[in-house]
This record gives C-alpha cells, sequence and structure tokens, in this order.
C-alpha cells in the first residue's frame, strides 16, 4: 500500500473551545507522524517542531473513480479537543484540491476547501452537533456521500445526517484520505500530551486494508 502524506503550516483555526487531558506523563518526543498499529491507521505526535501544522494522508490509487460515499472511523485519544480530524474527500490527484470533513470533541463539526493550494472559505462553518461523542478514546463514524444526479453532498456523523451542500468546484473523485490539525503550543502540551489519533476507512475502499 502506497501512501501520500502532506503536511503544511496550520491556517485554519478549529474552533474557540479548547480541551486537555487530565493524567500526567513523562513522555519520549517522538516525530513520526504515522503508522500502522493493530489494523489501524494512527496519527502520533509530541514533537514541538509539528505544532501549528495540518497533515493528510490519502491512497495511491491506479485509476481514479467517481465518489459515491466515504466512511471513516476516527478517534482521538489525547491532544487539543477544538482541534478537528477527519477525512480528505475528492482528492484531486493533479490539482492538489480537496474537501475536508472533520470533528472535534467539543462537538462541533465543519466542511473546508483547499483549493488552489490555498484554504477557501468554509462550506460548512463550525457547528454544533449532539450526534457526536465528545469524550477522548470514544469513535465517531463520519460519512460523505455523493448524489452525481444532483452534485450534492451529504454529510453524516454517526449515523445522523446533520447537513448537505453543493459545490462543483472540485472533481469529486473517489481518492479520500485522513486528515488532522495539530494546535499551536498553547492549545497543545507537548511533549507530556501527544496528538494521537486512529483512523479507519470501510468505504470506498478499505483503509489500512483489514478490520
Amino acid at each position: 500500500m502506497v501512501l501520500f502524506a502532506f503536511v503544511a503550516v496550520l491556517s485554519v483555526v478549529a474552533c474557540d473551545d479548547s480541551g486537555s487531558n487530565d493524567k500526567d506523563k513523562d513522555l519520549e518526543v517522538k516525530t513520526q507522524v504515522y503508522e500502522f498499529v493493530d489494523g489501524q491507521f494512527k496519527f502520533y505526535t509530541n514533537d514541538k517542531d509539528n505544532l501549528n501544522t495540518w497533515w493528510y494522508f490519502t491512497k495511491a490509487n491506479d485509476t481514479v473513480g467517481t465518489l459515491s460515499e466515504v466512511v471513516i472511523e476516527v478517534t482521538k485519544n489525547s491532544g487539543a479537543k477544538s482541534y478537528g480530524s477527519g477525512m480528505i474527500f475528492s482528492y484531486g490527484k493533479d490539482t492538489g484540491d480537496f474537501f475536508v470533513f472533520v470533528i472535534n470533541y467539543t462537538g462541533y463539526y465543519s466542511v473546508q476547501k483547499y483549493l488552489d493550494t490555498t484554504w477557501a472559505s468554509n462550506i460548512i462553518d463550525w457547528s454544533k452537533t449532539s450526534s457526536s461523542k465528545t469524550t477522548l478514546g470514544e469513535s465517531n463514524i463520519l460519512k460523505v456521500t455523493y448524489d452525481s444526479s444532483t452534485e450534492n453532498y451529504s454529510v453524516f456523523v454517526n449515523g445522523n445526517k446533520v447537513n448537505e451542500f453543493t459545490d462543483n468546484s472540485i472533481t469529486p473523485t473517489d481518492t479520500c484520505g485522513f486528515f488532522t490539525y495539530v494546535a499551536p503550543e498553547e492549545e497543545e502540551d507537548f511533549p507530556n500530551y501527544p496528538v494521537d489519533v486512529d483512523y479507519k476507512m470501510t468505504s470506498p475502499y478499505m483503509l489500512p486494508g483489514v478490520k
């Protein structure tokens, strides 16, 4: 399996609420930010060089089709609760454009757009939902569906439709992946409390490829 990984300086702030962990630990600094652990894709860093960044990871598809749906399970185990993790979808291999659907652990979600190497205005601003789980270590299931006849996207949190939108500025490809924000220094507590996020994708393909 081949994955593309990308990092950039954080340019979109999640929301005003912040969260913290409640256990003291003394951890070794770890710069490796992704690995496969127990059948899951894990993002992990407590390196201060990675503060104030955003990351995404996609599968390198040999062929690209049209998006129908994408489903991931995301579990944030530690890190700033107000900074989101989730998925990218409709990734353009040639353009680098994509949409982001993220959820944080203060009960908010957002849909964002990266177009022409810059963040555009949010498609869906950070919005409260009662469908999300907000305790670190609990899993949230995120789903996006695309109706090609109407060019309409629908977004779901834990099986509940929370919003929809139409946007034809990005080709709706089935190349998808994982996304996370790492907060600035004032929001994180590196190296004691890492940003630790587990992911699984079940549609449109299995990633990391095992259940």
